[in-house]
């Protein structure tokens, strides 16, 4: 099992999306920008549930639920836990189940977010 740094989570996946940069990455496609070794676990985006927190974590504690893009390295969403640093994640609203919000990140990673973050418990924002 992965182990948080200071700043990260440690999130057990409830659900995680695939995108077209998660097969050009297996494909080798992005190799020069983004190079991966196999065996790969894809995956950039998803949601879930905290289960440890860094000690320099302030905005989340164990037991949240929330949705975020990978930021340590490519792939890991598709794991049963990943790690995630604290500022790459965001609160999940009730309104959204983890499938949804798994779904909104890497395609629209900070506005997304800013939007999600602000709708309150009706959905409203």
């Amino acid at each position: 099992m992965p182990r948080p740094a200071p700043s990260q989570l440690l999130v057990r996946v409830l659900a995680s999306s695939v995108n077209p940069v998660d097969w050009k990455l297996y494909s080798g496609r992005y190799r020069w920008l983004m190079p991966v070794r196999f065996p790969f676990i894809p995956g950039l985006d998803l949601a879930g549930e905290v289960i440890q927190v860094g000690a320099q974590v302030t905005r989340f504690q164990r037991g949240a639920h929330i949705f975020a893009m990978l930021d340590t390295h490519p792939g890991g969403a598709s794991a049963e836990y990943a790690v995630v640093g604290e500022r790459a994640a965001a609160r999940m609203p009730a309104t959204l189940s983890a499938r949804e919000a798994a779904a909104l990140n890497c395609s629209n990673a900070s506005t997304t977010k800013r939007r999600i973050t602000a709708l309150d418990s009706s959905g409203n924002i």
